[in-house]
């Protein structure tokens, strides 16, 4: 587990040095409206360093689909 550069989220590598998953905090350079500038979100890469989305189809580096977003426990934020 690293931090992510620049220190936003975390950074989950496997033994071969890529990049498996990812967990981010919102971003606001990215485009209003998208997964990555609305909330905190999950990226997943394959073998190959191809990111897929929740239905494990691939997708490309900015598509908003492989910018899987995280929901919170709705308990606590009643």
């Amino acid at each position: 587990m690293l931090v992510q550069k620049n220190g936003n989220g975390i950074r989950f590598i496997d033994e071969a040095g890529i990049e498996r998953i990812r967990i981010h905090g919102p971003d606001p350079k990215a485009p209003i409206g998208t997964n990555s500038n609305s909330g905190w979100i999950l990226r997943i890469q394959d073998k190959n360093k191809n990111y897929l989305d929740n239905f494990r189809n691939i997708g490309g580096y900015k598509a908003n689909e492989t910018h899987i977003p995280i929901y919170g426990n709705s308990i606590l934020e009643k």
